[in-house]
Order: C-alpha cells, then structure tokens, then sequence
C-alpha cells in the first residue's frame, strides 16, 4: 500500500495543452523528501570514499616517486632558474627549483662531510644527493638571456655509475655556459663553507663524448670573496674524445679569479662553498660524464 501511495506521489502529471504535452513536477512530499535525502547522502558518501582513496593514492604515488621507485631521475634544466655560481653567497636557486624528482634526504648526522672523508661524491647515495649529503643541480644560462640547455641524469656510462651532463652550449645573447654543480657544506645552519686546508687540490674522474677530437670544460669554485652571481675561480682542463676514463687533477693553484671578489684574492680554500663542472665559453653539443671527484693530498 506504502509503495502505490509513493508512486502516485512521486508520479509525474501530464496535461495536455494545444497538442503539446508540458510535464509539470509535483511538489515533493516529505517521503520523497526522505528518499531523496537518503539517496544524496548514499552519493556523498560514495563520493567522498572516491575521493579520500585518490588522495590516498596520490600520496602512495608521491611517495614512490620521492625514493625514486617511480619515475625518473632525470634533470631537464632547458629553463632551470639559476645562475653560473648562484648568488651573493647564496646557494643557486636551481638548486630547489628544478623540476624534478628529489631523493628521501637522510638526517645530517648519517652523512660524512666531504672534509671528513675527503670524498665530494662518489654516487653511493641516490641521484641528486651527494654522498657527502649535498645535492646536486644543473644550470643553464638562460637565466641571463642565453638559449643553451642540457640535461643531467645518473646512468651507467662507458661502464661506470655516472652523472652525465648534457650539454648544448650556445653564445647568443651574451650567454655560453651549463653545468652540473653542488654546495660543499653539509649543514648551513652551521657554516655555507668548508676548510679544504688540509687537501691540495680536487681530483675527479671523467669521461668526454663530442663534436671534437678533444674539448676544454672548467672546473669552478666559489668561496666566502665570491659575493656576486658570476664571481668564481676557475681552472681549465682538456679531455679527449672518446678515449677512456681518465683522472683530471688540479692543485688550488691552478685556479685563478674571475669577477668581482674573486679577482682580487687568491683562493681561499679554507672557506670553500661550491664547485661546479662546467661547459663553457664556445658553442658545442657535449658529453661529460663524472664517476667520482674527491679532494686530494700529495
């Protein structure tokens, strides 16, 4: 009896009116209230378990992307917001603002400072971090105007875990430069600097792939002088095309000073802040791949 009451309440009314049929909605009762009411909450409900299991699953996702189980671990810098060094005794904005994937960092005290052991990297830890827990980043000059691009990526290369830097150096617009570069202070609530006094100079393996039998690429280092963006010292070195894995060792004295700050002082390589690997000053599509770079004693 309940059901044909409701189905005469709920039932449309057509009347006729010059050959077209008009629907007119009845008023709603209050059992078709309660219908409706219940039918509303059933579908919210079902809606919000909808969405708090996305959420759920955006975070599982995002997680696994973080300890770099999903997605990829490389750096497109094409338009990374950054400068050569970074600034004013600051760390390199391209530092947290590549779009990329970053690895799970562990606390401070797990890792070893790169003075401790003398080791900047020896990509033990999941790519960007160093494992000397920094991390690293890659820069462009397209900060200033400049068209270059690159990429940098961790990959096996030429038999060895890798960074590779891709570099497509470009000098319109008074630009010219990509590099890959990382701080060497662990804990800048500390110190943004290290003391390297105890070492002689920095020592890396590297592996060069180009358009020429051999290439010259900078290796660049800022310290407490370097306030302005492009102030470094920086020291040259030549790798040929192709041939093998070679070391590249340079004392602190071959690093000279370029802009303000740096040319008017010597190193200092008891405030070291940051060095980068870096292809510069000529148009070139290059290659360079870094299995470890380290600080050296003679």
């Amino acid at each position: 009896m309940q059901t044909i009451i409701l189905l005469c309440l709920m039932r449309s009314i057509v009347v006729p009116c010059y050959n077209t049929a008009f629907m007119i909605t009845p008023t709603m009762t209050s059992v078709s209230r309660i219908i409706t009411s219940a039918s509303s909450n059933t579908s919210t409900s079902t809606s919000a378990k909808a969405k708090t299991k996305k959420e759920d699953d955006n975070k599982a996702m995002a997680f696994l992307k973080k300890i770099g189980k999903v997605g990829g671990t490389k750096i497109d810098f094409t338009n990374a917001v950054g400068v050569d060094e970074g600034s004013d005794g600051k760390a390199s904005s391209a530092a947290g603002k590549c779009n990329h994937d970053i690895a799970i960092k562990k606390a401070k005290q797990a890792y070893t400072s790169c003075i401790e052991s003398g080791t900047i990297d020896d990509l033990s830890e999941t790519f960007p971090i160093t494992s000397s827990g920094t991390r690293w980043a890659g820069v462009t000059d397209r900060v200033m105007g400049g068209v270059s691009s690159g990429t940098l990526v961790r990959e096996d290369f030429n038999g060895r875990l890798s960074n590779v830097l891709t570099a497509n150096v470009r000098l319109e617009n008074d630009g010219g430069f990509v590099q890959m570069v990382t701080d060497l202070a662990l804990d800048h609530s500390v110190t943004n600097t290290v003391d390297a006094s105890q070492y002689d100079g920095v020592e890396f393996d590297v592996f060069y792939t180009g358009d020429t039998d051999k290439e010259n690429f900078n290796v660049h280092l800022k310290d407490s002088n370097c306030l302005r963006q492009f102030s470094s010292y920086r020291a040259t070195f030549e790798l040929p095309y192709r041939e093998t894995w070679i070391t590249v060792k340079l004392p602190w004295t071959a690093f000279d000073g370029f802009g303000w700050g740096a040319v008017e002082n010597v190193l200092d390589y008891s405030n070291l802040r940051r060095i980068g690997l870096v292809a510069i000053g000529k148009k070139m599509d290059v290659t360079l791949a870094l299995s470890s770079i380290r600080f050296f004693q003679n």
